[in-house]
């Protein structure tokens, strides 16, 4: 068996450049949205345009006339729902103040777009001030709602059909950026004076703070490669009177309206950290934007954390908002261990979601503590796949094995019928041309060059591990310096490994292979990374090997 693994990986990291876009055997350009997942195929003969505003994926127009003022024009836009509530009633409020402005009603496609619940909107009152919708469609898509909307001076046949075409072509892939919560990098950045420690999101470009200022501006990349302006500004100071934390908290909230101008006072509401805290709403303030604070007490002093979302609408405050629960739940005092995740939690149905941390697994039930401390027993049965697949790989808490570094929503291949999860922060990446891997993941910071391949091949004729090992040895001995060899025992499965390292322009490259025989199957899969880096992957790698199975 000619098994080529190094030489696979390397022209990988030489000839890396994920592409968004694939061509149809018609001929026809196919557009990949990279976070959401949709595919569609772009309107013939319509341009594209620049455009800024938040969460529309594209818009294109087409004007008859060179001196047309308003062209036709098409978009495609992305909608989240108000905490707590499901993409289903995000696309019925959406389609309910749709036809109160518009007239017109929602009439569900029986065939839905692209397996997915969708109704269709043919507005029957028009403005004389141009355009205006002539048609819409709203897809529900689990946790987020797609907007494809029509707007033009009158209804011409051929803008109608280029809208029903792209309507048609939309499809969906997993995703390879999480939607709506971004992942946060398992690594502990200190703040405060290295007293604390907390976890920034995986896509962020950190920026060390200046002189005499806490505040870290994290640049949130979107699907748009444009930055998003999102601070984060601790501070922390002396207690200096016997306020408790709520009289400390309304207080700080009045000087913080004094100073910045929003109309009315901010609400506090209890959020479970490792520290007692209390956490106010999201308001507009003059000058800085979108913030919200949260106020923690320590024995000896008080912590406030500042969150600044500059220029934010409403549509993107869910994200931000999520986001900062997500990473003040992992503030701890330096030296202590990590508090079980805070992360949202859906029912099987997709109807309900909950945010909370997983403190028990008792039977058949889970305990969930939520962000304002109250503790709900679960059934599992009532959970949806990916949480009871959290579950699973997160183990009974209070056990002494690692933390999960893993991205909790497991990939799934249906071609070959095998599922696992990867390391947290990496994102699935178009394959190569030249790279016979099934899948590829890789470091979505693209600063640390991590990418994890899967590969299935026959399994030899003996079906043995043991005689097939020392032929794949034998055959990336020739492209690079073996460096160790063990094996790696999960979920009843052997798995062996070796590492290689491989000169390449940029350093050493060190690549580990995990070989394993199931069924009629030889799977390899293979982790790599540059060589300074990659010690610290080598527990993902083996909490990610330890999750494959055949589904």
């Amino acid at each position: 068996m000619n098994v080529r693994l190094l030489s696979a990986v390397v022209c990988l990291f030489l000839a890396f450049s994920p592409a968004l876009q694939s061509a149809e055997p018609d001929g026809k350009t196919v557009q990949i949205h990279p976070t959401y997942g949709v595919e569609y195929v772009p309107p013939e003969g319509w341009r594209k345009v620049n455009d800024h505003k938040f969460l529309r994926i594209a818009t294109w127009q087409k004007r008859r006339t060179i001196t047309e003022i308003a062209p036709a024009e098409i978009t495609l836009e992305m909608y989240y729902p108000r905490p707590g509530a499901t993409g289903e009633q995000k696309m019925e409020e959406m389609a309910a103040e749709f036809t109160r402005r518009f007239g017109g009603e929602a009439t569900p496609l029986s065939a839905g777009v692209g397996g997915q619940r969708a109704v269709e909107i043919l507005p029957t009152e028009r403005s004389k001030r141009g355009p205006n919708p002539v048609k819409l469609t709203l897809v529900d898509r689990d946790n987020h709602v797609l907007a494809v909307t029509l707007f033009c001076s009158g209804s011409e046949a051929s803008h109608i059909k280029a809208f029903d075409q792209l309507v048609g072509s939309t499809r969906w892939r997993e995703p390879a950026a999480p939607v709506g919560h971004l992942e946060l990098v398992p690594e502990d950045f200190p703040i405060l004076g290295k007293q604390y420690v907390i976890r920034l999101p995986a896509l962020a470009q950190q920026q060390p703070p200046p002189p005499q200022t806490n505040a870290y501006m994290l640049g949130i990349a979107d699907y748009r490669a444009r930055q998003l302006e999102y601070t984060l500004a601790p501070t922390s100071a002396p207690k200096t009177s016997d306020l408790t934390l709520d009289q400390y908290a309304r207080q700080f909230g009045t000087m913080m309206r004094q100073k910045f101008g929003f109309q009315e006072d901010l609400k506090w509401s209890n959020i479970d950290l490792t520290l007692p805290a209390r956490i106010s709403n999201t308001v507009k303030a003059q000058k800085i934007g979108h913030a919200r604070w949260c106020v923690l007490f320590s024995d000896s002093e008080v912590l406030v954390f500042t969150f600044i979302y500059s220029h934010a609408d409403s549509n993107e405050l869910p994200v931000y908002e999520a986001l900062t629960r997500k990473i003040l739940g992992t503030l701890r005092p330096a030296g202590t261990a990590a508090p079980p995740e805070l992360r949202t939690w859906t029912s099987a149905d997709g109807k309900f979601s909950t945010e909370g941390r997983l403190v028990a697994v008792k039977g058949e039930s889970v305990q969930l503590k939520k962000a304002n401390g109250t503790v709900i027993p679960v059934p599992l049965a009532k959970l949806s796949q990916a949480d009871r697949d959290y579950v699973a790989a997160a183990g009974q808490p209070g056990d002494t094995k690692p933390p999960s570094l893993l991205n909790p929503k497991r990939y799934s291949n249906s071609k070959y019928g095998f599922s696992m999860q990867f390391p947290a922060g990496s994102e699935e990446v178009e394959q190569p041309a030249n790279v016979k891997s099934i899948v590829t993941f890789r470091d979505s910071l693209r600063s640390v060059m991590m990418v994890m391949m899967v590969r299935i091949s026959p399994a030899p004729a003996n079906h043995d591990l043991d005689s097939f090992f020392p032929e794949v040895r034998q055959e990336l001995s020739k492209q690079g310096r073996e460096v160790e060899t063990g094996e790696l025992r999960a979920n009843g499965r052997m798995w062996k490994w070796v590492d290689g390292v491989k000169e390449i322009e940029s350093g050493s490259l060190r690549i580990r292979t995990y070989m394993t025989i199931i069924d009629k199957h030889a799977v390899a899969i293979i982790g790599t990374a540059m060589d300074n880096a990659f010690d610290k992957y080598k527990v993902p790698f083996d909490q990610a090997v330890a999750t494959f199975r055949f589904d």
